[in-house]
């Protein structure tokens, strides 16, 4: 078992042989049982004392989500209590935390909870999960109706923007509630990392070696990791600040300004598409209006009339939205066939295409990456998003022209994924003049 000289934690509770569980009572079996099945990794048995604050932050494999659902599902099924599962962006309810909290129930073997499309509510405590996405929310100016919260546990807190932080935590106010937080963090300046200072927090870094239930199958995973890219496995798997590398385009700081703001909305509807077909790449559609970015969906394995079908839904069969489309590769058919349909204001744009101001940028594609306006946009908190903008270089060539890097090199140090939500936002606010006919 490769652990890079990391031990291995033991369990508080040993796992015995069948041969001592049958010496066992009745009753012992069944207290054995429950204890087992009830016990988190050791470092956070302290969040079963009362804290105001219990943070915990580290890398993929060391149990933080699994043992906050089991030692939140333990809390409500002994006493009423009122959680908030929230994230930042929650689109659907499939985006939560309810899967990985209706499966501890099942695990624990924990009755009396009924299982509702949208919360979990127990029959004999009186207890009740909700769930909610903190922008949204924010947007809708509606985080007063959060008053009377017991408990609030924030998940992918890495995400979480100073705006929302601020207007969350004061609706959190009675007596004896709790704000659980779990995390792998991007950066020091990250908001949800000011909570470690707050009066009555208790903070742990928890990783795979802090986890007795760790699994050879998440160790082979994690080494394969270490291998291919050393500094994005430090991150993923310890925890580690993710280290911006030298001549980024957009700082993270920025990106992160751009995910936390709700931009102006004045102004025209516009459409971004990034097209793929088949193989590991997506196809994405990005929608604004004025500076704020409206919604963002990703596709897999779809040919392009299943794609134009697609945009259709996403349009609401609006004709005349301006779309700017990436045209080259397999998206050349793309626009042809929302023309066929009647669509309008379609535009191709290719990424290899002339800049248009040659002075500066050798193609669109670098000129759309330097003329984006970060500091106005709004954009999705989502960090598949940020890693994309904030890991995208460039160089500068013969004729000291900005080059961003080749969308190959970056793939390179990704794992083979592809910018794709990025390259989709780019095309989205990327002003292309037309060259129209003079009229006489």
């Amino acid at each position: 078992m490769n652990t890079y000289g990391y031990e291995i934690a033991k369990p508080i509770i040993p796992k015995i042989t069948k041969s001592q569980f049958s010496r066992l009572t009745a009753q012992k079996q069944l207290e054995y049982l429950r204890l087992f099945r009830e016990q988190v990794a050791p470092k956070l048995e302290v969040f079963r004392e009362h804290h105001d604050y219990k943070l915990a932050s580290g890398g993929r494999g060391g149990s933080k989500s699994w043992g906050v659902a089991s030692l939140l599902i333990q809390k409500l099924s002994s006493e009423k209590r009122f959680l908030l599962c929230c994230r930042e962006v929650q689109n659907s309810i499939a985006d939560s935390s309810k899967k990985i909290l209706e499966e501890t129930i099942i695990r624990l073997g924990k009755s009396n909870w009924e299982i509702k499309k949208e919360t979990l509510e127990n029959t004999a405590t009186g207890s009740m999960i909700i769930f909610r996405g903190l922008f949204n929310m924010r947007a809708a100016n509606s985080m007063k109706s959060l008053e009377g919260i017991t408990d609030c546990w924030i998940e992918e807190a890495q995400c979480v923007s100073a705006d929302s932080l601020k207007l969350l935590l004061p609706t959190i106010r009675k007596d004896g509630a709790e704000v659980w937080a779990t995390w792998n963090s991007i950066t020091p300046d990250d908001p949800i990392e000011r909570l470690k200072t707050r009066k009555d927090a208790v903070f742990v870094k928890i990783n795979f070696y802090d986890n007795p239930f760790v699994t050879q199958r998440l160790l082979d995973e994690m080494h394969a990791d270490f291998v291919y890219n050393e500094d994005e496995a430090i991150h993923t798997w310890l925890g580690e600040y993710r280290k911006q590398g030298e001549n980024c385009i957009m700082s993270r700081s920025g990106v992160l300004d751009a995910m936390s703001r709700i931009a102006n909305k004045e102004g025209d509807y516009s459409i971004g598409v990034d097209c793929a077909r088949f193989g590991a790449d997506s196809s994405v559609f990005t929608m604004r209006k004025g500076m704020q970015v409206i919604k963002q969906e990703s596709y897999r394995n779809t040919s392009m009339v299943e794609l134009a079908d697609k945009y259709e839904m996403f349009v609401d069969h609006k004709k005349d939205i301006c779309t700017k489309y990436d045209g080259g590769g397999v998206g050349g058919g793309f626009g042809d066939i929302l023309i066929s349909r009647g669509y309008k204001n379609i535009i191709e744009v290719n990424f290899g295409e002339k800049a248009q101001d040659t002075d500066k940028y050798d193609s669109a594609a670098s000129e759309m990456w330097f003329t984006f306006p970060l500091s106005e946009a709004g954009i999705p908190n989502d960090s598949e998003l940020l890693t994309e903008l904030s890991d995208r270089r460039y160089a500068y060539n013969h004729k000291t022209q900005k080059v961003v890097e080749k969308k190959e090199e970056y793939k390179k140090r990704h794992n083979g994924k592809s910018p794709d939500k990025a390259d989709s936002l780019l095309l989205c606010f990327y002003e292309k003049h037309i060259k129209r006919p003079m009229l006489y």
